[in-house]
């Protein structure tokens, strides 16, 4: 038998190949591995047993440049996601084999449709583990504070939303002091995973020094949100200690994650408003203080006037009755002495006159009393006044709406707003000194 040479055994496998299948086929397959060159996308399709996860085949793909960022393009808006390794794919191939490199596909179409249904069910599946271990309404029953000041941020620090969320609380909201403290993650992407769940562990070593956690993105492709469609980020951010606020950025879809955290909205600003607009009913209610104790007072003083008033209707009439009476018994008591009376009547009419007189000063007394504790009233709450006591020099002290009376309750480091007679200062707390007793 004559030999022949590799190179013609190959092109006889090859015609073999080329005659034996049709021109193209749609085939289902997993991306294994998948890079670009010179505008090429270069893959390498395996398919796994369902049963232990072993690859049973394995091939070289190919999409050329010609066809690659089309095809590309159209997969990514209809299922949100570029074309990544993992996947289930459903593609047109056309078999090729070279004498050189061997046999190989080259992808003409992509059923976008076949990987939408697989990413769905992946998302369902997310949502039912999340049930079945019992965390999927552990944050979501979280309740959040009615005032919110104390900020952990999960964000690119150079992302637009970021931006957009810091200057609506800081410059939207001047007259609130938030403090943010941000934990920069990348939150889209291949690291987008890792990133975002490292972030939450940071925030969650120092658990007490926040309220909530904000994790929010700038706007973007709905294929950047995949990440959020993670069980690992859904599983962290479901589990976690302080209520968590979402502001993703996207409206076509709701993450997996959003579903699971205590408050979902679309924007970074979205978030921002909500968190300021109760600081904001707090303030205004704050506000309002000094006019309600002002008409407290003046009905504290209205109605003390009042029962002075009624006071000195019920005494006058008593009183006078009493003067008429005792004029009577003084009448009789000269009476008697004009016939006659013995020293000892004398003695008692006098007495008796000098009742009277005490009766008759008694009123006025009285009445005179009662306006000196009237006006030492009144004095007494123009005095108490907030603003009086402002005006002598005294100061409001607070922090986070909470008025501040101890040393103790300060610490350096401390936002403090300190309302005076004319305004309110913002000051940051360097040093305390308690007094020395």
């Amino acid at each position: 038998m004559t030999p022949i040479t590799l190179r013609e055994l190959n092109l006889t496998v090859r015609e073999a190949i080329l005659e034996g299948i049709p021109d193209w086929c749609w085939v289902t397959a997993e991306i294994h591995e998948m890079h670009l060159s010179k505008g090429h996308c270069y893959m390498e399709l395996v398919e796994k047993s369902p049963v232990d996860h072993r690859i049973v085949a394995k091939s070289r793909a190919m999409i050329w440049a010609d066809a690659n960022q089309r095809l590309q393009a159209r997969f990514a808006s209809v299922t949100g996601r570029p074309l990544n390794t993992g996947m289930q794919v459903l593609l047109q191939v056309e078999v090729s084999f070279h004498e050189v490199f061997g046999i190989s596909l080259i992808i003409r179409d992509i059923d976008p449709s076949y990987t939408l249904g697989g990413m769905e069910r992946e998302k369902q599946e997310i949502i039912a583990r999340l049930q079945d271990e019992g965390i999927w309404d552990i944050n979501r029953s979280l309740a959040v504070p009615e005032v919110i000041q104390r900020i952990a941020v999960i964000a690119s620090s150079s992302s637009a939303g970021y931006g957009d969320f810091v200057n609506q609380l800081t410059r939207g909201h001047a007259r609130i002091a938030f403090r943010l403290t941000l934990f920069p993650a990348i939150v889209q992407g291949n690291e987008a995973v890792a990133s975002v769940c490292s972030a939450l562990d940071a925030v969650n070593r120092d658990v007490e020094s926040f309220d909530v956690v904000v994790i929010i993105r700038g706007g973007g492709s709905q294929a950047d949100m995949h990440c959020f469609n993670t069980y690992e980020i859904a599983s962290a951010v479901a589990q976690f200690p302080l209520p968590v606020i979402t502001g993703i950025g996207h409206d076509r879809d709701t993450s997996v994650t959003d579903m699971v955290a205590a408050v979902a909205l679309k924007t970074p600003t979205a978030v921002a408003e909500y968190i300021a607009s109760g600081a904001e009913q707090l303030l205004e209610e704050l506000l309002q203080i000094p006019g309600r104790m002002e008409t407290i007072f003046h009905q504290i003083f209205t109605r003390e006037r009042q029962r002075m008033d009624a006071l000195r209707l019920a005494v006058v009439p008593a009183v006078s009755g009493r003067l008429r009476e005792a004029g009577r018994e003084l009448d009789a008591v000269r009476i008697r002495l004009r016939a006659g009376v013995d020293g000892a009547v004398h003695r008692h009419a006098l007495r008796l006159q000098q009742c009277v007189q005490r009766a008759a000063l008694a009123p006025a007394a009285a009445l005179s009393r009662a306006r000196q504790r009237l006006e030492l009233a009144d004095t007494k709450l123009r005095l108490l006044h907030p603003d009086r006591v402002l005006a002598r020099g005294y100061a409001l002290v607070r922090r986070g709406g909470r008025c501040l009376s101890r040393m103790q309750q300060i610490s350096a480091g401390d936002a403090l707003q300190v309302e005076m007679y004319d305004g309110t200062l913002s000051v940051n707390v360097t040093e305390t000194t308690p007094k020395i007793k």
